[in-house]
């Protein structure tokens, strides 16, 4: 689980502006909160974000995505690493950016952070929580040399490790290339985290192509309670000639599936006994008579695709998967109405003991709701002094329980909005 994350002098941050996740005071829907006894902490499972346009909403899901990127896959040799720091003041386009998330997982709470030019990874370090109020470093990395905590094994094997490690290489990452698990908490976490920006696709659709997986049922099921006219979504077998695609079948193995993306299409292209057998993803609805008809995803809306894409989060989280999903521009598309839906099939499914997170941009403001949202699961990214921060609705000292958060937010009371946009 995300727990918090601070960001400084990266794209549209500046000074270090900080991200959290950890529950307030609130009384409000605390059912659903993940409560960690050891830790003496309590986490939020969904937050959404607002904020005007440039006001660094889309930085944020870009520098994860970016961390992401490092984390688990990482630069190459001679390469640039994709750090761009704060530019609109002079002081801060030589210094480092900044990066660092504290993270639960499997039981572990961790921090990891690090700091980078372009050219090189100045800072790395990694803590481990021991209890509410302990906790021990695990490795600290200088621009010049490597600390590790006596409690590690084989120190040698791991200092041989950092010394094979590039100057713009992150040490954990180097660590999992050299089958060290000691820190691969860290490196799970990265990548169970899904980010979706708008142009993304659901993308293990293959999924719903195996017959022994339910989320195709599933999400067929909550199409239903989202109010879409559509009987289902399925898959059939269809002729390759129909699809005018050029396909080498060399460069197919013997067993192996491919998948393709055509026009809002989906398929999946397998190779059995020489020849190719080619799926694809269909909407099936029933005409005037109760007679199932079926039509190509290319003949959907953009909207329609959109849920289709975003369903198997929605369900893959009430499931009780411990992924945690950053969804740039949720409404993208969507009806209010059924945005509004999708989120509160999440939140019935909470029972306090899920540790999957929805985390979501979005400028619908009809969600700005305290019979949706707490105050503290509701933040805003705003410009300060020309840099991004980020503003949690319960700072607002007239946020109470009962006030028109919306109204206020609209009225420019709590940062956010554009002037001009101000009612």
């Amino acid at each position: 689980m995300l727990i918090s994350l601070t960001i400084g002098n990266w794209l549209s941050f500046g000074e270090k502006a900080e991200f959290s996740l950890v529950a307030t005071r609130e009384q409000q829907h605390r059912n659903g909160l993940f409560v960690s006894p050891k830790f003496r902490t309590t986490i939020l499972p969904i937050s959404v974000i607002y904020g005007a346009n440039s006001a660094g909403k889309s930085n944020f899901i870009k520098i994860l995505s970016t961390v992401k990127w490092l984390v688990i896959a990482g630069t190459t040799p001679d390469n640039m690493l994709p750090i761009e720091p704060y530019l609109l003041q002079e002081q801060y386009r030589k210094k480092p950016s900044f990066f660092s998330i504290e993270l639960l997982w499997n039981g572990n709470l961790y921090e990891y952070s690090f700091s980078a030019t372009r050219e090189k990874i100045i800072s790395e370090k990694l803590v481990k929580a021991t209890s509410a109020n302990k906790e021990k470093v695990l490795f600290e990395r200088s621009d010049a040399d490597i600390f590790f905590a006596n409690e590690l094994p084989d120190k040698e094997f791991l200092y041989f490790i950092y010394k094979g490690t590039r100057n713009n290489q992150l040490f954990l990452t180097n660590s999992l290339y050299q089958n060290c698990d000691y820190f691969r908490d860290i490196y799970d976490f990265f990548h169970s985290l899904e980010i979706i920006i708008p142009s993304s696709q659901f993308q293990p659709f293959e999924r719903f192509f195996d017959r022994r997986d339910t989320l195709l049922d599933k999400t067929n099921e909550y199409l239903k309670h989202c109010g879409v006219d559509m009987n289902k979504i399925t898959c059939e077998k269809i002729d390759l000639n129909t699809l005018h695609i050029k396909i080498d079948t060399n460069n197919i193995k013997e067993g192996q599936t491919v998948r393709l993306e055509r026009n809002g299409e989906k398929l999946l292209i397998t190779k059995l006994q020489g020849q190719l057998i080619a799926e694809k993803m269909v909407a099936v609805y029933n005409n005037n008579l109760g007679k199932e008809i079926v039509f190509d995803l290319a003949c959907e809306s953009e909207g329609t695709r959109r849920v289709i894409d975003l369903l198997p989060a929605i369900v893959t989280l009430c499931d009780g998967s411990q992924k945690t999903y950053v969804i740039d521009e949720l409404d993208r598309s969507l009806h209010p109405g059924l945005t509004r839906n999708m989120i509160a099939l999440f939140l019935e499914s909470l029972s306090g003991t899920q540790q999957g997170q929805l985390i979501f941009t979005t400028h619908n403001t009809d969600l700005i709701d305290q019979k949706l949202f707490r105050r503290d699961e509701m933040w805003i990214i705003d410009r300060l002094n020309k840099q991004s921060k980020f503003v949690s609705f319960s700072d607002y000292r007239k946020s109470r329980h009962d006030r028109d958060l919306r109204k206020s937010y609209l009225q420019g009371r709590l940062g956010g909005v554009p002037p001009l946009c101000r009612v």
